[in-house]
């Protein structure tokens, strides 16, 4: 029992190490994330070569290389051995129990339907596009305004070289550039945007109710095998020693996993993966309520950042002047912008210029739980902009350097800095009905907008018929001259 005990604590320790490291923390802040993502790969490298050679270690860094950093079906494969497997255990081992004491006949019935629902939400969400943004298609997608803060309007996609629309962005994976871009998803092969968002969320809501549905049924089918046994009022005996044992709960959990060893094994498995999966399914509910994408949040991440560091510096600059009684000298902390700032006319225009610089590189991919810089894995096109691009943290600290050197400059000429005024505030959140229904029914496949696109082909169609009718009459004429 103690062995199992160890198994078990071993496995979700690992679980939750592997989730915070390897997908949560930032291994640029991380000590132990960048110990583990960085360093100890390097280490580990360096072994391989030493010990096989170096085409054994390319060969493993380009292997590694193509299952992290570009477009392959792994984890899809991975999803389906995890998804079939688990619905070929229960069906083999769990089904003769049902019905049960604790479950009605329907249960087998209900389990088939949930399973044939959770392949077809796998493939829908798979097989529709996201909402690619061409030439062709520009008028189709342009339904949101700038900002003037994340998006701002006349920017033109390094890569593609056509026009970055507002909540669009290019997707490196699939090199395709995506309208409301939310990010690339890796156990679909797909980008999620505007117009498959929606078939991703309930794909991952039947996913989290198949494994909390799976968890109680595995649930209640061993407790009723425990109960029809009446095993909490048995005898049981050490098969090494042959002394007698009390029923206690952990006896008759080790007899349990010994008996149904793949039911637990995959209660354990749904009951983890529940766990996972209401967190995951908890922060896109927050993404809904604020209409923000999750490429989006971590924009806003980098703002709220930048405005925290920036008010603090402006506050201890007031506090410094304020000491030395030079407020109202020369030099002095100016309050001017912040009785305009209130995200509007010059107020939006200061915040545009300084944070816009935060958010400049726009060339980072965004998963499904945070962003990663493109390593290794980069399209020619976005490796000079990605080389001249600096990082946002230095950007945001620039107006604090400014003021760490007019702390230790005398000189009575120098604008410490300016109230960077309030939080701005994101204009695409308009209300939860409003937002739930661009979820449920996207902009660009709404009457308005297709009837809009529409109207610009068939203006093509006829630019293009005119055109050709003057080049054939012009060339009638040539003929007839001659």
């Amino acid at each position: 029992m103690s062995l199992f005990i160890l198994g078990l604590t071993v496995y979700i320790t690992g679980f939750f190490f592997f989730v915070y490291v390897c997908l949560i923390a930032d291994p640029q802040k991380s000590k132990l994330a960048h110990t583990v993502v960085e360093k100890l790969p390097h280490h580990v490298l360096s072994l391989i070569e030493n010990i096989a050679g170096a085409k054994i270690k390319n060969a493993l860094q380009r292997t590694f290389r193509y299952l992290i950093y570009e477009r392959n079906p792994a984890l899809i494969i991975l999803y389906l051995v995890i998804v079939l497997g688990g619905w070929s255990i229960m069906i083999t081992y769990g089904y003769p129990y049902i019905p049960s004491r604790y479950l009605a006949p329907y249960h087998r019935y209900s389990g088939y339907v949930l399973f044939v629902v959770c392949m077809a939400s796998f493939r829908q969400a798979v097989r529709t596009p996201p909402g690619i943004i061409t030439p062709r298609t520009m008028t189709k997608f342009d339904n949101y305004p700038y900002d003037a803060l994340l998006y701002t309007d006349g920017r033109v996609c390094p890569t593609l070289h056509m026009k970055k629309l507002a909540r669009s962005k290019y997707d490196r994976m699939t090199n395709r550039h995506v309208a409301r871009f939310d990010h690339y998803c890796a156990w679909l092969d797909n980008t999620i945007g505007e117009e498959n968002y929606r078939f991703f969320l309930f794909f991952v809501m039947v996913q989290w109710f198949m494994c909390w549905y799976g968890s109680s049924v595995i649930f209640w089918i061993l407790k009723g095998d425990v109960d029809d046994k009446h095993l909490f009022e048995a005898t049981f005996f050490n098969a090494a020693t042959g002394e007698e044992v009390a029923p206690t709960l952990a006896v008759v959990v080790h007899w349990v996993i010994h008996r149904h060893t793949y039911l637990s094994a995959v209660l354990l498995l749904l009951s983890v993966m529940g766990l996972v999966l209401s967190g995951f399914l908890s922060f896109h509910s927050y993404l809904i309520f604020n209409n923000m994408t999750t490429n989006e949040y971590f924009k806003w991440r980098e703002v709220q950042k930048w405005h925290k560091d920036i008010t603090n510096e402006y506050r201890r600059s007031l506090k410094y002047r304020q000491q030395e009684n030079t407020t109202n000298k020369k030099g002095a902390v100016t309050k001017t912008c912040s009785e305009t700032l209130s995200f509007g006319d010059k107020g939006l225009l200061i915040h545009r210029k300084i944070v816009t610089s935060v958010l400049k590189d726009d060339n980072t991919d965004v998963g499904c739980v945070g962003t990663s810089a493109p390593l290794g894995g980069q399209n020619n096109k976005d490796k000079n902009t990605a080389a001249t691009t600096t990082p946002a943290s230095e950007k945001a600290d620039t107006v604090a350097n400014d003021n760490n050197n007019a702390k230790n400059n005398d000189s009575p000429n120098i604008v410490v800095m300016q109230d960077p005024g309030p939080m701005p505030k994101n204009i695409y959140n308009l209300g939860l009905f409003e937002n739930l229904k661009e979820v449920i029914f996207p902009r660009s496949l709404r009457q308005d907008a297709m009837a809009r696109w529409h109207l610009e082909l068939m203006e093509r169609r006829e630019e293009m018929k005119n055109g050709g009718e003057s080049a054939a009459s012009k060339v009638l004429d040539k003929a007839k001259k001659h």
